[in-house]
């Protein structure tokens, strides 16, 4: 069974001990159409006031109803706000969750200051803020979640309900990593010590010592001392071979137990190789 309803007027998915719920309206009229007391299983959990365009539900009946007149029965017992689009017999094997390949969430953002700003036909699906929104941070919390934190939850067979890295940790986390502060590589040991600790990033950063040198005064010293132990390597750069800077930067970061800033490192390198 395949679903739409605009939640404004639900308490969410599941049935609750009060208020009325999409779960608890569909058994309703399943019950009263087949005559048999049914449980709809769905493929998520939506909360109070949350819309659905797809949602994928299902239960089992021994109704002789045929799929096409049982939807069509179900429709005429539902409220406006709640429409099956799809009805279709299924094999035992199947179930709403664990037969998914994916899910899709679709959220809007009205970043504007006034309410009037917005359609009044898009008031109940639009969250309202009054500033803009910062993209490039969301795009990068988004991959932080997605690619390293999934693979340590993963990893360690941990539920993402129960872990400790909250929001606060990522916000953060992007945060250190943009003003340089740690390396994208200082930035994974961070993540994974608040996974097992649930410190926060700063203290972890402090206690671990991952902060990146960015004194371009104390960088400075090392890259130079890297320029004097590779001078045939920096003969080539200076030759035309530009290559070759990547190797300097690499033992700029060896040499500096991988706490050098590499941006910076490769800027004074530049800058002293063709001084």
């Amino acid at each position: 069974m395949i679903l739409q309803y605009d939640g404004t007027a639900y308490k969410g998915w599941q049935v609750q001990k009060t208020g009325t719920t999409i779960q608890g309206l569909l058994q309703d009229v399943i019950s009263r159409l087949t005559g048999e007391r049914v449980q709809v299983i769905g493929a998520g959990r939506t909360d109070a006031g949350v819309h659905a365009l797809a949602q994928v539900a299902s239960f089992d009946t021994s109704s002789r109803i045929e799929p096409p007149a049982l939807q069509r029965g179900l429709n005429a017992l539902l409220p406006a706000d709640i429409r099956i689009t799809g009805l279709d017999e299924v094999t035992s094997e199947f179930h709403p969750r664990h037969s998914a390949y994916g899910k899709r969430y679709i959220y809007l953002i009205a970043s504007v200051v006034h309410r009037e700003e917005i359609p009044v036909f898009l008031e109940r699906y639009v969250w309202r803020i009054g500033f803009p929104l910062d993209t490039a941070g969301m795009n990068a919390a988004a991959n932080w979640i997605i690619q390293d934190l999934t693979g340590l939850l993963n990893k360690r067979g941990l539920d993402p309900v129960a872990s400790p890295v909250t929001a606060q940790h990522l916000a953060d986390l992007i945060t250190l990593v943009a003003d340089q502060t740690i390396s994208g590589a200082g930035a994974k040991q961070a993540l994974e010590d608040a996974l097992e600790t649930g410190d926060p990033m700063g203290a972890i950063v402090e206690r671990r010592g991952l902060q990146q040198v960015s004194d371009a005064s104390e960088l400075g010293a090392i890259v130079d001392q890297v320029i004097a132990d590779n001078d045939d390597v920096a003969e080539q750069f200076r030759a035309g071979k530009a290559s070759v800077i990547g190797f300097l930067v690499g033992q700029v970061m060896k040499a500096s137990g991988g706490s050098a800033n590499p941006k910076l490192a490769q800027e004074l390198l530049r800058e002293r190789l063709s001084g």
